[in-house]
């Protein structure tokens, strides 16, 4: 594991997977293990749209469990700004990319 950013609890591996077949993964995955994809975000596209210049390409999926979410906002709703989790898939520098922000440390953190 990579981190990503000093002081956020977050990493990333590089994918076994060309980006488009890593890109597809996630929905299938998420939902062996009890949560269910939101929204995926595809940020090349996005910026493309927009006229901006960016030479690589990057998919945000925001995945939740329903029933694990309630229990933490339950506890403390301030907690509400860590959700929904997140799985970034992206290409840097030719290589497919798979990264995670930590949710439970970043959920630890704003307890």
């Amino acid at each position: 594991m990579i981190p990503i950013c000093a002081g956020l609890p977050s990493s990333a591996v590089e994918a076994v997977k060309s980006f488009e077949q890593s890109a597809t993964d996630p929905d299938a995955a998420v939902k062996m293990h009890g949560f269910g994809v939101l929204h995926i975000h595809d940020l090349g596209n996005t910026l493309h749209s927009k006229d901006m210049a960016f030479g690589e390409q990057g998919r945000l999926f925001e995945v939740s469990n329903q029933a694990q979410a309630v229990k933490v906002l339950v506890s403390d709703m301030r907690r509400n700004m860590a959700l929904p989790c997140r799985i970034s898939i992206f290409a840097q520098i030719g290589k497919a990319m798979i990264g995670v922000i930590k949710s439970m440390e970043m959920q630890a953190a704003l307890s």
